[in-house]
């Protein structure tokens, strides 16, 4: 009789076990799919982010491509140096050429080490 009483308490201890796994496990995927919600949202609002930098950044190519060199030179020389390497990127060769050139050393050194590495 003892040893029944004990197999039931086991049994039952078993099941309440087995019931709270799956009240974890159904809660723990909730959790999950709530983080996924939120991790494509922020992933969103980052490539919504990028896209519209993207697009500054195209409009500062053309605007530069239409600049005299000593202008160009003068505006990417003050620019954050990150912005002016991605215009740099995307200008022609030549006309990188001669903005460097025309750049202050120690500026177009800098530039210039940044541009090779990105173009890596």
């Amino acid at each position: 009789m003892k040893k029944e009483e004990e197999l039931k308490i086991s049994q039952l201890a078993l099941k309440k076990k087995e019931e709270q796994l799956v009240i974890n496990e159904k809660d723990f995927t909730r959790k999950v799919s709530g983080f996924n919600g939120d991790q494509q949202k922020v992933l969103g609002c980052i490539d919504a982010s990028d896209k519209k930098q993207s697009k500054r950044v195209e409009h500062m190519v053309e605007v530069i491509s239409g600049m005299k060199p000593v202008s160009a030179a003068q505006v990417l020389s003050v620019q954050d140096a990150d912005i002016s390497v991605k215009i740099l990127g995307l200008l022609e060769p030549k006309k990188v050429s001669k903005i460097f050139n025309l750049m202050d050393k120690e500026i177009s050194a800098r530039l210039q080490k940044q541009y090779m590495t990105m173009k890596k």
